[in-house]
């Protein structure tokens, strides 16, 4: 049923599902939604069309409501469309050339009309007519809307069956290297990267718009992040400087809602999904401290163990033996353990002792030797052990549930490992559906190939790309966001438009 036009509140409309809507009014004048032309009624406009034929794809899904992302004639706006057609602009809309049109006529249609009453009443009316257009005339122009940043050519390869090269938007980033590599983090409306100013920015994730931005102290340089984390059971967006680490909520902020020092010789670890961990180690000893109250707070971690993960005030660490420990008090002495898992012998003897880690899960060395392991966090084995190749790095993505370790793949949301096909060890990155990589027997250099299809149904993507095409730093129903270096040096991020299958 659709929602009351009294009580609806279009912000709480879920970000997704996203029809996508392209209107095009020049001739030949053309219609599309979510990929497929659509034939208007004659004499009825498109825009009101496209919210007719929005509703009707609306209504048969059986929800009340939808957001709909929309582009005319190179315009782009957002908006909230409902089962029974009621419009909700949201989001930086900025007007059509159509609407525009529509604007010059009806002040046209106005001036003519008060030219015909002016000639009917007299002089005086047209003096007056005169005089208030003269005092209208010295009002201050109305305040211009938010720059819309122009379409772009992406400078880079990029996965062409997924993405197109020609952003809908690029906007400038900053340009600092950092061993993390360059991040951004996905809201419900906006994409969040540090910008080109030392402080963090959130774009519309539609129209390039700046939503919010959020400075940090003269100085202060990014070194992590940012990231989407958990800070004191909140949904938050985090960065770390050289001594400090930051924190936003997810819907943004001109300034951090909190912050915490870091001294010289701890180590921060930001990572999609995981709650800030500080660390510092003193030979074998090791002192982690996780963020609890808007304070760090210690937590003291068993000799030889290796810390895996942190979730809001908990920390887990495992020891090569097999030992699991959750550790969630500031006591000087670390608990017993919360489980003993199993290793290989020789994995036990030798090589990393924490494989991965993912937002619910542990990978780790398996039952028997060159194997891995899923272990949810309280050490319970899921699904069944994969091979691995432990001298591989772990590949992942923030807006993939899929990591890679070595020839095993771990499926978050699912909690299971499998292995790649024979012969394929991932290199490079996952993206969604696919994991790219090469075939160890015989390595095609420069060739880009799947090295699996994690998502049944999906037809193969193609497979002669020349050189490496870069993965994107995050992605939404609608966009690929991609940050490189333009032409012209400066680091742009792009939004490159889902390529319709």
């Amino acid at each position: 049923m659709p929602p009351s036009s009294e009580s609806f509140d279009p912000s709480q409309v879920p970000p997704f599902p996203v029809i996508s809507v392209e209107i095009t009014t020049t001739e030949p004048a053309r219609l599309v939604v979510e990929g497929v032309d659509v034939q208007a009624p004659a004499g009825v406009d498109l825009h009101d069309a496209a919210v007719a034929e929005a509703a009707r794809r609306i209504a048969e899904r059986g929800l009340p409501a939808a957001r709909v992302a929309a582009s005319s004639d190179g315009r782009r706006w957002s908006l909230v469309v409902t089962a029974d057609g009621q419009r909700h602009d949201i989001g930086g809309p900025t007007p059509t050339t159509q609407a525009r049109a529509k604007r010059r006529r009806s002040w046209i249609l106005l001036a003519a009309a008060a030219g015909v009453v002016a000639l009917a009443v007299g002089i005086a009316a047209v003096i007056v007519t005169s005089r208030g257009a003269s005092e209208a005339a010295q009002q201050p122009p109305a305040p211009a809307g938010p720059s819309v940043p122009p379409p772009a050519e992406l400078p880079i390869p990029i996965p062409e069956e997924m993405w197109s090269p020609q952003a809908s938007w690029a906007v400038p980033v900053s340009s600092q290297q950092r061993p993390d590599g360059p991040r951004a983090v996905l809201t419900d409306t906006a994409i969040v990267v540090a910008d080109d100013q030392g402080g963090i920015t959130g774009f519309d994730a539609v129209t390039g718009v700046i939503a919010w931005r959020s400075p940090l102290p003269p100085g202060a340089q990014i070194q992590q992040g940012p990231v989407r984390t958990s800070i004191d059971g909140q949904p938050s967006i985090a960065v770390a400087t050289s001594d400090t680490i930051h924190w936003w909520p997810l819907t943004g902020a001109p300034q951090p809602v909190g912050s915490v020092p870091v001294v010289a010789g701890e180590k921060v670890k930001l990572e999609a999904g995981s709650s800030p961990l500080v660390t510092i180690e003193n030979g074998d000893a090791t002192l982690a401290k996780v963020i609890q109250g808007g304070q760090l707070v210690p937590r003291t971690v068993p000799a030889g163990a290796t810390v895996a993960r942190a979730d809001e005030a908990a920390v887990t660490a495992v020891a090569r033996d097999g030992r699991l420990w959750t550790l969630n008090t500031d006591a000087p002495t670390a608990p017993k353990p919360t489980a003993k898992l199993k290793f290989g012998k020789r994995d036990a003897g030798g090589g990393e002792v924490v494989l991965g880690a993912t937002q619910n899960a542990l990978l780790l060395p398996g039952p028997e030797s060159g194997q891995a392991q899923l272990y949810s966090l309280d050490g319970k084995p899921i699904g069944e052990p994969a091979d691995t190749s432990a001298s591989q790095p772990w590949v992942t993505h923030t807006s993939v549930p899929y990591a890679v370790q070595g020839s095993t793949v771990t499926d978050d949301t699912k909690g299971k490992t499998r292995g790649l096909n024979v012969g394929w060890i991932a290199k490079r990155f996952i993206l969604p559906g696919y994991v790219w990589g090469e075939s160890t027997p015989d390595p095609k250099k420069g060739i880009l190939r799947p090295a699996i299809t994690l998502n049944p149904g999906l037809e193969g993507p193609r497979t002669d790309f020349q050189g490496w095409p870069e993965p994107p730093v995050t992605y939404s129903p609608l966009h690929g966001f991609f940050i490189a270096e333009a032409v012209d040096g400066t680091t742009m991020l792009y939004a490159a438009p889902v390529v319709e299958q």
